[in-house]
């Protein structure tokens, strides 16, 4: 029990219950996570991990709780500032649009001097842009850009802004940013993957053309 595993054991057990559809045997396992590793070192990670876990296993309000629990509990930590994202999403998909403004806020309160905030401002703009909120994600893409021009986390910044532009039917516009996207970040480690994802905004825009009978 006092081995570093114990923590992970207890998590698989967390998801074997999950599995089996025994919520209450699910919710006690839970339960002796947090209190019984409150004190490990990865408790943060493996709390964020698991509310991952739930959401795949829609789980959906159970996965809130877990990176509210994060943020409330460990709030100066990689995996919390992960968890806060996480909770901004969850009410963007949910269309708590309130609720999101508030997280967001908080977002930039707890963790405005961490060095990847740009690139978790993306994430939740992208978000915003999957939920066919094209307003919200061009002011937080905007923010990114306006805030931080010279960072390297601008890359998902401008590649999010050629999804809006995908989004929106400006084929000209995206070619052009793309062509610069592949000319300013050349040396770029994620260059690869953030063409890939901006692939997805065409994939996308085809589907919903496809859905609305269009050629």
């Amino acid at each position: 029990p006092k081995d570093e595993q114990a923590l992970f054991a207890q998590k698989g057990l967390v998801l074997c219950y999950i599995e089996l559809g025994d919520d209450a045997a699910a919710e006690k396992a839970i339960e002796k996570l947090l209190t019984g590793f409150a004190g490990h070192k990865r408790i943060a990670q493996v709390v964020y991990e698991l509310g991952m876990d739930c959401y795949r296993a829609k789980k959906f309000d159970r996965a809130l709780e877990l990176h509210q629990y994060n943020v409330e509990h460990f709030p100066k930590c990689q995996y919390t500032i992960w968890s806060q994202v996480e909770i901004i999403k969850s009410y963007i998909r949910d269309g708590h649009q309130q609720a999101a403004d508030t997280a967001y806020e908080k977002l930039l309160s707890l963790f405005g001097s961490e060095p990847t905030l740009a690139t978790e401002i993306c994430r939740v703009a992208d978000t915003y842009l999957a939920a066919g909120t094209l307003d919200k994600a061009e002011k937080l893409y905007t923010y990114v850009l306006d805030k931080w021009p010279d960072n390297k986390q601008i890359l998902w910044a401008k590649a999010g802004m050629i999804k809006l532009d995908i989004a929106r039917g400006d084929e000209d516009s995206a070619q052009s940013k793309i062509d610069n996207l592949m000319e300013d970040f050349k040396n770029h480690p994620d260059l690869s993957l953030a063409l890939w994802r901006t692939a997805e905004g065409y994939y996308n825009r085809a589907l919903a053309d496809q859905k609305e009978g269009s050629q």
